[in-house]
C-alpha cells in the first residue's frame, strides 16, 4: 500500500491531516484516511467496521485508531503530501498560465493581431516624432486610419516594460522625443500653448498599449494617467533646459533660457526663470 497525505479544506495552509492510500494488490484499492491511523512511513491502522457508512464517519471526524481492534497494514511503499504535491501543481500551473499569457501578446503584437496580414504603415509618419508637426500627423493618421491604430497598439505593446512606470517611459520615448516633450502637458496650455496629451488620440493607444503587457495588465485609467504626469514633467529635465540651481555662495548662471513653469506645476522645485541680457 502507498500513501499520500492531504489537508483538511481550510482558508489558511495547514498541516496535513488526511492521507491517500493505495492498494496495489486490490482492484480502485485507493482510500482516504486521517495521519493519525498512520504508523511511521509504510504501515497504518484499519477499522473493523463493516459498513461504508461507519468508515466514513470514521473518517470525517478523525476518529482517533484502536490499537487493540483494528488491524495493521504494512505493505505501504511510500508517503507524500497530497496538499503540497497540489501546491507544487498549483503554482506550475500558474506560472505557466503566465508565460503562455505573455507569448501569447507577444505573438499576437509580432502578428498583428486585428491588423490585416499584408498592412503597412503610412510611410510618412515618423516616429517617434520630433516635431509638434510630426506629432499632429500621427494623432491625424490615427483619427482617420483605424487599420493604423490598431497596428500602433500592437506595435507599443512589444516595447512593454517590467512595471507601469516603466511601461510609459518605454512607450512614451517611443512615441515622442524629449524636443516634443517640452511642448506637451496633460492639460495643455501654459505660457508656451502646449499641446494637451489627454485629448490626444494616442492616450488611448498608449492606455491599451499599457493592458496587453502582462505586467500592467490591471492598470487603472488613474494609475496610468499618474505616471503619464509624472513623465510629462521630466521632459524639460531630460531635454537639459532647467537651468541648475546654484548652492549657496554660488555665483548664479549669467545665461538662462525661457522656462514655462507649466512645465512643473506642483513641483517642489518651481523656479522663476527670466530672460537674461548680457551685457
Amino acid at each position: 500500500m502507498s500513501a499520500t497525505s492531504a489537508t483538511a479544506m481550510s482558508s489558511t495552509p495547514a498541516a496535513p491531516v488526511y492521507a491517500v492510500v493505495v492498494f496495489p494488490e486490490e482492484e480502485d484499492g485507493v482510500g482516504l484516511i486521517p495521519l493519525s491511523w498512520l504508523v511511521g512511513d509504510d504501515r497504518c491502522y484499519w477499522p473493523p467496521y463493516r459498513t461504508p457508512m461507519r468508515f466514513e464517519k470514521a473518517v470525517r471526524y478523525l476518529e482517533p485508531p484502536n490499537t487493540d481492534s483494528w488491524t495493521v497494514h504494512s505493505d505501504m511503499v511510500g508517503l507524500r503530501s497530497v496538499f503540497t504535491m497540489l501546491m507544487e501543481l498549483k503554482n506550475e500551473q500558474k506560472a505557466m498560465n503566465r508565460q503562455m499569457r505573455k507569448f501569447g501578446l507577444m505573438l499576437a503584437a509580432i502578428r498583428g493581431e486585428g491588423v490585416k496580414a499584408n498592412y503597412e504603415p503610412p510611410a510618412d509618419i515618423k516616429l517617434p516624432a520630433d516635431t509638434v508637426e510630426e506629432l499632429d500627423e500621427l494623432e491625424e493618421a490615427l483619427a482617420v486610419d483605424g487599420e493604423f491604430e490598431r497596428w500602433k497598439i500592437n506595435h507599443l505593446s512589444i516595447i512593454g516594460g517590467t512595471n507601469l512606470k516603466d511601461c510609459v517611459k518605454s512607450l512614451l520615448a517611443a512615441i515622442y522625443t524629449n524636443k516634443v516633450g517640452v511642448m506637451v502637458n496633460w492639460q495643455g496650455g501654459g505660457q508656451m500653448q502646449k499641446k494637451s496629451f489627454q485629448t490626444m488620440k494616442i492616450r488611448s493607444v498608449l492606455q491599451t498599449a499599457i493592458r496587453k503587457n502582462p505586467s500592467t495588465s490591471t492598470a487603472s485609467n488613474a494609475d496610468i494617467q499618474g505616471c503619464v504626469i509624472k513623465f510629462l514633467r521630466g521632459a524639460t529635465d531630460r531635454a537639459g533646459r532647467r537651468r541648475k540651481v546654484p548652492r549657496v555662495g554660488e555665483a548664479a548662471q549669467p545665461e538662462m533660457v525661457p522656462y514655462d513653469e507649466s512645465a512643473a506645476e506642483d513641483s517642489d522645485d518651481l523656479l522663476e526663470y527670466t530672460d537674461v541680457i548680457a551685457s
